[in-house]
């Protein structure tokens, strides 16, 4: 996990996308530091995509690795 990227992961969450807006949440949430949560908070009210919603939830949940946890299956 690299802070250099935080502020092109925090774009990707905006991408129509739903697996490229997950990935970047599991990515931001394997960042630790403020700047990478506060790019995550407040995402889960503007967010429909159910598997994206997982996503933000482990992210913020298990910071530092939460790609760790299995991904649901759909």
């Amino acid at each position: 996990p690299d802070g250099r990227f935080v502020g092109e992961l925090e774009r990707l969450l905006g991408d129509p996308r739903p697996r490229v807006r997950g990935g970047a949440a599991l990515a931001l949430g394997a960042i630790r530091g403020s700047t990478a949560r506060k790019a995550l908070q407040g995402r889960e009210a503007v967010e429909g995509d159910p598997f994206v919603l997982w996503c933000l939830d482990r992210a913020l949940r298990t910071p530092g690795n939460p790609a760790s946890v299995a991904l649901p299956l759909e």
